[in-house]
């Protein structure tokens, strides 16, 4: 259910605010890190290692670039309204190259036999009779390069145990201090040196305090990608751990994904062929739609500027779209791909200003 003045809510399985909101600012969150470069445990979710069932999650649409949302997850007990539920909220603002966002994550008995059919059971990163995880983050493009900071801490109290998955091993670790904190310091950032070709890295500090430790992660990770097209791309990546502190917890490093090391050292490199699999756009639903109905294609247009775009008009819409903008020529004082180009509204009379941006 969705509206274009006052947003959207969703049902079902879904990923909670810090995921939708602090995650793209992530390394982890996006495509130029990955799995691999998560944070210990992906203890703040970031990585999206878990999702929340019986859940209503609602996001508004852009304000002039501010945005916010929230979810709840509710427990489907009838006896135990907080015994496995979740809820979390989570904000972004984007001006030009700076965006900046933050999130809010609360779990209650989340991974515990108490209630397998809850918010979030067989996934959870940890069993914990209460979860919190909240954070920040910020990044700023300089051209054709980007620079980023992300600070996240995740609370667990009467926490029992780390899941199998989460912490790389087969039985996962059992917790007997019953609290743990986890706080995440994140310096990342990319090039791209051609719009094919990127370089990416972050380096993440974590500090800890579990079992009557103080444990200490040291990660950096770095990855190199080149575009074979809008979706697909080859990328080398290589990742290293190293955590210090451990007492005799049995912790050791365990970089996202992998099985955890015999030591408190872990190296990893990896090289692959990934493609992004994108659902249709409204737009292109609706095109589908009428061409699967045999109504006439939408009719061609060219702005009063017509030696600079070409575009497309939009049937009774009154407005003019841009699903594939062709960049004809670049006179004096236009840019090419990136920057302005000349638009006229339908109707508009003439004289009016150009406007738009590819």
């Amino acid at each position: 259910m969705s509206s274009t003045q006052y947003g959207a809510a969703t049902l079902g399985r879904q990923y909670d605010s810090v995921v939708d909101y602090l995650g793209p600012l992530a390394l982890t969150g996006t495509q130029y890190g990955g799995t691999q470069a998560a944070h210990p445990f992906d203890n703040d979710n970031l990585d999206n290692s878990f999702r929340v069932s019986n859940s209503v999650k609602y996001q508004s649409v852009n304000y002039g670039g501010f945005k916010f949302g929230g979810l709840y997850g509710f427990s489907n007990d009838a006896g135990g309204f907080a015994t496995n539920r979740a809820y979390s909220v989570g904000t972004s603002y984007n001006y030009g190259p700076l965006n900046v966002a933050a999130g809010y994550m609360q779990l209650n008995n989340s991974g515990a036999t108490l209630n397998s059919s809850g918010a979030v059971s067989d996934d959870a990163t940890f069993t914990a009779g209460r979860q919190r995880t909240f954070g920040a983050g910020i990044s700023y493009a300089f051209g054709a390069a980007q620079a980023g900071f992300v600070l996240t801490q995740t609370r667990l109290d009467d926490a029992t145990g780390i899941g199998a998955s989460a912490s790389g091993t087969t039985n996962g670790i059992t917790l007997t201090d019953g609290s743990a904190r986890f706080t995440n310091y994140e310096v990342n950032g990319r090039y791209n040196f051609t719009p094919a070709w990127s370089l990416s890295g972050a380096y993440t500090f974590t500090d800890g305090r579990i079992d009557g430790v103080s444990p200490k992660w040291n990660q950096v990770s770095v990855q190199t990608a080149y575009a074979l097209s809008k979706r697909t791309d080859v990328y080398l990546q290589g990742v290293y751990q190293h955590v210090s502190d451990t007492g005799d917890s049995g912790i050791t490093a365990a970089i996202n994904g992998l099985s955890a090391s015999s030591s408190n050292s872990q190296v990893a490199a990896t090289v692959g062929l990934r493609h992004r699999f994108q659902p249709l756009s409204r737009e292109r639903e609706r095109k589908a739609a009428r061409r699967a109905r045999g109504d006439a294609p939408a009719k061609t247009a060219r702005s009063d500027h017509s030696d600079r775009a070409v575009f497309v008009k939009e049937p009774q819409s009154g407005t003019f779209t841009a699903p594939f903008v062709t960049v004809i020529a670049s006179p004096a004082g236009f840019a090419e791909i990136g920057g302005r180009f000349a638009v006229v509204s339908a109707g508009a009379a003439p004289g009016v200003p150009p406007r738009g941006v590819v």
